[in-house]
C-alpha cells in the first residue's frame, strides 16, 4: 500500500498509512517542534495525552495589535496530499466566536512566493465549548488564482491553521487542538476523482482564458502607446469657449490621463478602451454640446428651497471649490492601490466626491458645469471604484497607527455618497461618461453591492440585522442607490426590508440603540437622521420621515444650552466628549417644521441647538447638502430648563438646572452585553459663551477589583455590570437610582461573563446635587491586586485638593463622605476607553483599600467572602452649599439607606436589594410631614407616612427602594 505523507497545521505529522480507511494519530515527535511557526501574537503548549486524544496542542492570542492569528507547520520534504480524501480533528472551543479555516500552501509559479489553497466553506466558528470533531475535505479547498490542483496537492510545503477575530469582538483565543487523521472512504474517494476531473477541465479552461487575455493585453498596450500622443495633441488642441466646449475637453484630457496611468502600469485593455472612446468623442459632432443639467425636484436632486440665509449652502460650495484644486493622483496597478494604506482615508474621497458633483450638477449652485470641477469629480471617482479588492476597501490596508486592521464599516461610509455622486453624474451629463468607464465603474459599484448584501444584509451576526442602527442607515441607503444605478428592483426591496428592521430601533424619546440594546452614543444620531432624511427625499417614504420626525425629543434633552452634548449613559467603550454639529438637529426642525407645524416649539427647539454650534462652525460635510436642501428658515426657541423627567431612551432621571445638568441610566442591554461603567453623570457648562462650553463633568463612578497588575483598565480590572436589579424614582424636585448588580468579564458577541463579585449603589439627584453611596464585595473568597473606588472628572483640568474629602475640578465640587478605603488619591485617566496614558484627558479621585497601599498592586491577596468597601460621594457645583448631613445606614433586614439633609429638605432612599419584601423602622425626623415615594420610574405618587411614637414604618418592595421626604428646618 502506498504509504501517505499528511500535514495538519500545529501538530500534523509524516506518518505512513496502514490501511485505505484507517485514521492516523499524529505523535507529539519533538523534533518537529522546530517546523512549527505561529505568528508572534499566538502561544503554543503541547498538552499531555487526556486518553481520548493525543497530540493534543493549547492555541492561546490576545491578537493585538493584529485581528487575525495563525500556526503553520512547514515540512523539510514535500508532502503528496494528492489523494487524500479529507483532514479530520478535534478542536476544544472556547466559545469566542472567532472563525478557524484550515489552508495548505504549496509553492507558487516558477517557486515564486506559495499558493493558499483555502477550505472556508468548512471553517469552524468558536462559538462552542467542548470537544468538537471537525474536517476539511480536500475537494472543498478553492484553488487559487494560477493553481493546479493535481499539481500542487502533490507537493504541499505546509499547513495551516488561520483564525479571524471578528469586528468589535475582543476576546481572547484560547483553543486546544488535536487528534489529527485522515480518513478515505471509498465515497469520498470517488468524489474526489470526479473533482480531479472537474478541476483538470477548468484549470486548462482558466489557462487558455488567461493566456488569451494577456496576448489581447500586449496587443491593446501597444497600439494605446501608439496612440495616446497624437490623442493627447488632439483634446488640447479642443477649444475652451463656449463653456460646454470647455467641458468636453477637460473631460477628455481627464481621460487621456487616465489612459496614460493605465499603460505605465501595463493595463493595455483599459487603455485602449478608453482611448477608443475618446476617439469616438473627438469626432462626434453633437458631443461639442453637452446636454444641460437636469434637475429632479423631487427625489435625486432636490431643490435649495431657501439659499437665502441656508447656513450650509456656502460651506458645501466652498468645499468643492478646494477640492476642485487639490492635485490629488490615483495610480493605477498594485502600487497604485498599495499608494493608500490608511482605509480610513476613503470616508474622505467618497464624500468630496459627492460633494463636488452636487456642485457641479445642482441648478442652484453657481459652480454647474464647471469643467474643472466635472473633470476632478471623475478622476475621484475613477480612484474610489478602481480601489477595492472584490467590493473590500480592507484588503492590504491598515485603519492608520494604533487602529485595527480591518473595520468593515468604511466599505460603507465611502459607497454611500460615492454611489450619490456617480448616480447624479450619469443622470446630469450621461454624454461625459463615455461607455468604457460607465461598464468599469458600474461592475465596480456591483462587486461593492454584491459584498455588501453578503457580508451584510444576509449576514445575521452579533447584532442582528436592524440592532446596529447607524450602518443600517448606510446600507439602506446604499443599497437604494445601488438599485437605481444598475436596475435591480431586488435591492429597493432589499432598501425596505431593512427601512422596517430600523424601525425597531427607536426608544420612545426619540434616541435609536447604538448596537443591540446599548443606549445611543450622541456622534451616531446624526448618522441616523440624516440618512434616513435622504432615504425619504429619495423614495417618499412615509416610515423614513416618520423616524425622523419621532426622534425630535432627543437633541434638546441630549444637548445642553451651551452646546455640550450628554456622554456618560452611552456604552461604556463610547464615551467621546466631542462637539455637536449643527446638520442633525438641523434637518430633525426642519422636517417637524414642515410635517408637524403644531410641534412649532419642539421644532424651535431643535433649531436652537442648531444655531448655537453654528455660531462657531459651518459644516463641510456632504451631510451639509442633505440639510441645505431640507433647511427653512424660522426662529428658534430657548431649550426646556428647570426639571427632572424620566427619560424612557435610558429608562432613567434627567435633569437640567441651569448651567447644572445630571442622568442616570438603568436600561437593561441583555444578557451577555457589556455592562455600564457608571450608573449616572452630570456636567457643568461654562458662564463664558464659547464653542464645546464644557467646564467639567462627572463622567464615571463605580468601583472596582484588579485581576492584572497592569494593563488597559478595560483589560484588567473589573468593574462592569451585569444582572442589575434596579430601581427609579422621579418626584418634582428629586430623583434616586439603585442598583445592585454582579460585576461582569466584559466580550463583545454576548459573551460576557459573570465574575463572583457584585456592586451595590444608591443614589440621590436634585437640583443641586448628587449624591451615592457605592459598595464592592466578593461572593467568596477571590484573589485581586486590589479593590478601588473610583470618581473620574473632565474633561482636563488641574484638580485641586481643598482638605482631605474635597476637591475642586473647575467649578464642580466634589466631597467625600463615609468611606472605609485606606487612602484617596489623585491620577490622570483615559476618556476613551483604549486611550494610551500620552492621551488621557481626564482625572480621577480614586479610593484604594489597604492591601493595594501596601503591595503597590504588585502582589494578590484573597478576599474574604461578604468584604466589603464602600464609599459615599457628593458631587455638585462650587456655588452649591455642601449638604448639612449625609449619612450611609445599614439597616436590619439587609436594607441599606442613604441620609441627607440639604436645602431644607431631608431626603432618605432605603434600598431593598433582597429578594423579598422589608420592613423598615425609621425614626422620624421632625418634621410635621414625612412623604413616602415608592420606585415606579416615570410615575411614582407619594403617600403620607404614619408617625407613632417618633418612628414610622415603611415596607420596601424585594429588589427595589422606596424614598422618604420632608421638610426641615436646616437651611443651606
Amino acid at each position: 500500500m502506498k504509504t501517505t505523507l499528511v500535514a495538519c497545521a500545529l501538530a500534523l505529522a509524516c506518518v505512513a498509512a496502514s490501511a485505505a480507511d484507517l485514521a492516523f494519530e499524529w505523535p507529539r515527535d519533538k523534533a518537529l517542534v522546530d517546523q512549527w511557526r505561529h505568528k508572534d501574537n499566538a502561544t503554543l503548549e503541547p498538552q499531555p495525552d487526556d486518553g481520548a486524544r493525543t497530540g493534543v496542542q493549547r492555541w492561546r492570542s490576545g491578537f493585538k495589535p493584529f485581528e487575525f492569528t495563525w500556526a503553520t507547520l512547514s515540512f523539510e520534504k514535500p508532502l503528496d496530499m494528492a489523494d487524500a480524501g479529507s483532514i479530520r480533528f478535534w478542536v476544544k472551543g472556547d466559545g469566542s466566536g472567532h472563525r478557524l479555516q484550515f489552508q495548505l500552501g504549496a509553492p507558487g509559479p516558477q517557486g515564486r512566493g506559495s499558493l493558499y489553497y483555502i477550505n472556508t466553506a468548512e471553517a469552524v466558528t468558536l462559538n462552542f465549548t467542548g470537544w468538537r470533531e471537525c474536517k476539511a475535505s480536500l475537494s472543498k479547498f478553492a484553488t487559487p488564482t494560477g493553481g493546479d490542483p493535481l499539481r500542487d496537492l502533490s507537493q504541499v510545503v505546509f499547513a495551516q491553521f488561520m483564525i479571524q477575530r471578528p469586528a468589535h469582538n475582543t476576546s481572547p483565543l484560547d483553543i486546544q487542538l488535536g487528534d489529527f487523521r485522515i480518513v478515505r472512504d471509498k465515497a469520498k474517494q470517488r468524489a474526489l476523482a470526479t473533482q480531479r476531473e472537474k478541476w483538470r477541465f477548468a484549470e486548462a479552461e482558466r489557462v487558455r482564458r488567461e493566456e488569451q487575455e494577456a496576448q489581447q493585453n500586449r496587443t491593446a498596450l501597444n497600439e494605446a502607446l501608439k496612440m495616446l500622443p497624437e490623442i493627447r495633441k488632439q483634446a488640447e488642441a479642443l477649444s475652451s469657449s463656449p463653456v460646454e466646449a470647455a467641458r468636453k475637453r477637460a473631460v477628455l484630457l481627464w481621460l487621456v490621463e487616465d489612459a496614460e496611468a493605465s499603460v505605465a502600469t501595463g493595463m493595455g485593455t483599459s487603455a485602449k478602451a478608453v482611448l477608443d472612446d475618446v476617439v469616438a468623442l473627438l469626432s462626434d459632432a453633437t458631443s461639442a454640446s453637452i446636454t444641460a443639467p437636469r434637475s429632479d425636484a423631487t427625489t435625486l436632486l432636490p431643490p435649495v428651497v431657501e439659499p437665502k440665509g441656508n447656513p450650509y449652502l456656502e460651506a458645501v460650495l466652498n468645499e468643492a471649490k478646494r477640492c476642485r484644486d487639490v492635485k490629488q493622483r490615483f495610480p493605477k496597478g498594485e502600487a497604485g492601490y498599495k499608494a493608500i494604506e490608511n482605509f480610513w482615508q476613503f470616508a474622505g474621497f467618497g464624500g468630496r466626491t459627492y460633494i463636488m458633483t452636487w456642485a457641479a450638477c445642482h441648478p442652484d449652485s453657481p459652480l454647474r458645469g464647471d469643467p474643472a470641477l466635472i473633470a476632478q469629480v471623475m478622476r475621484w471617482m475613477q480612484g474610489v471604484f478602481q480601489n477595492h479588492r472584490g467590493g473590500d476597501l480592507n484588503v492590504g490596508r491598515t485603519g492608520g497607527k494604533g487602529m485595527p486592521g480591518h473595520d468593515p464599516n468604511i466599505n460603507r461610509f465611502c459607497y454611500v455618497p460615492t454611489f450619490e455622486a456617480y448616480l447624479l453624474l450619469r443622470t446630469t451629463y450621461p454624454e461625459l461618461i463615455p461607455p468604457s468607464k460607465r461598464k468599469e465603474w458600474e461592475a465596480s459599484a456591483r462587486a461593492v453591492t454584491e459584498f455588501q448584501l453578503k457580508t451584510y444584509g444576509e449576514k445575521v451576526d452579533r447584532h442582528g440585522a436592524g440592532w446596529y442602527p447607524n450602518m443600517d442607515v448606510h446600507y439602506l441607503l446604499l443599497m437604494e442607490l445601488a438599485s437605481r444605478i444598475l436596475g435591480e428592483p431586488r435591492w429597493h426591496a432589499e432598501a425596505e426590508r431593512f427601512l422596517k428592521l430600523i424601525a425597531n430601533s427607536l426608544y420612545p424619546d426619540g434616541a435609536f440603540t447604538y448596537l443591540g440594546r446599548q443606549n445611543e452614543c450622541f456622534v451616531y444620531h446624526e448618522i441616523n437622521v440624516t440618512h434616513l432624511a435622504r432615504y425619504w427625499q429619495l423614495t417618499g417614504s412615509r416610515v423614513a420621515r416618520d423616524l425622523v420626525l419621532a426622534s425630535a425629543p432627543y437633541y434638546p434633552n441630549n444637548v445642553e444650552p451651551g452646546g455640550v452634548p450628554e456622554y456618560y449613559t452611552d456604552c461604556f467603550w463610547k464615551h467621546y466628549w466631542a462637539g455637536a454639529s449643527p446638520i442633525g438637529p438641523d434637518i430633525v426642525a426642519s422636517m417637524l417644521h414642515t410635517f408637524r407645524p403644531k410641534e412649532v416649539e419642539l421644532a424651535a427647539q431643535n433649531r436652537r441647538v442648531a444655531n448655537v454650534e453654528l455660531k462657531w462652525v459651518k459644516p463641510a460635510h456632504y451631510y451639509g447638502i442633505y440639510a441645505a436642501t431640507l433647511w427653512r428658515d424660522f426662529p428658534e426657541a430657548p431649550q426646556r430648563d428647570g426639571y427632572i423627567y424620566y427619560d424612557r431612551d435610558v429608562q432613567g432621571p434627567r435633569g437640567r438646572f441651569g448651567r447644572w445638568s445630571f442622568a442616570g441610566t438603568t436600561r437593561d442591554h441583555g444578557k451577555g452585553a457589556q455592562g455600564k461603567d457608571t450608573f449616572v453623570g452630570a456636567m457643568l457648562t461654562s458662564k463664558e459663551e464659547k464653542q464645546f462650553p464644557l467646564d467639567s463633568a462627572l463622567q464615571v463612578v463605580t468601583s472596582q477589583f484588579r485581576l492584572q497588575p497592569d494593563g488597559q483598565r478595560w483589560r484588567s480590572c473589573r468593574f462592569l455590570s451585569a444582572n442589575e436589579e434596579n430601581a427609579v424614582t422621579i418626584a418634582k424636585d428629586f430623583a434616586a437610582l439603585t442598583t445592585r448588580y454582579r460585576i461582569q468579564n466584559v466580550a463583545w458577541s454576548g459573551k460576557s461573563t459573570l465574575t463572583n463579585w457584585e456592586g451595590q449603589q444608591e443614589w440621590l439627584m436634585t437640583p443641586k446635587r448628587l449624591i451615592g453611596t457605592l459598595a464592592i464585595r466578593p461572593l467568596a473568597d477571590e484573589k485581586a491586586y486590589s479593590i478601588h473606588g473610583r470618581v473620574r472628572l473632565g474633561l482636563k483640568l488641574p484638580i485641586e485638593k481643598q482638605d482631605d474629602r474635597t476637591f475642586g475640578y473647575g467649578d464642580l465640587r466634589v466631597r467625600l463622605h463615609e468611606h472605609n478605603y485606606s487612602d484617596v488619591i489623585t491620577e490622570p485617566s483615559e476618556t476613551f476607553y483604549t486611550d494610551p496614558p500620552e492621551k488621557f484627558r481626564s482625572t480621577e479621585i480614586v479610593l484604594r483599600d489597604t492591601h493595594s497601599v501596601k503591595s503597590g498592586e504588585k502582589e494578590q491577596k484573597t478576599y474574604a467572602a461578604g468584604t466589603e468597601q464602600f464609599f459615599t460621594v457628593e458631587v455638585s457645583p462650587a456655588d452649591s452649599q455642601p449638604a448639612a448631613q449625609v449619612k450611609r445606614h445599614e439597616l436590619p433586614g439587609g436594607l441599606r439607606a442613604l441620609e441627607v439633609i440639604a436645602d431644607g429638605q431631608w431626603l432618605m432612599v432605603i434600598h431593598n436589594p433582597q429578594k423579598t419584601t422589608a420592613t423598615a423602622t425609621i425614626a422620624a425626623p421632625g418634621a410635621e410631614k414625612v412623604l413616602c415615594f415608592r420606585a415606579r420610574g416615570e410615575a411614582s405618587k407619594p403617600t403620607a407616612a404614619k408617625v407613632r411614637d417618633g418612628k414610622f414604618m415603611c415596607s420596601v418592595p424585594a429588589k427595589s427602594h422606596v424614598v422618604l421626604s420632608a421638610d426641615t428646618k436646616e437651611k443651606r
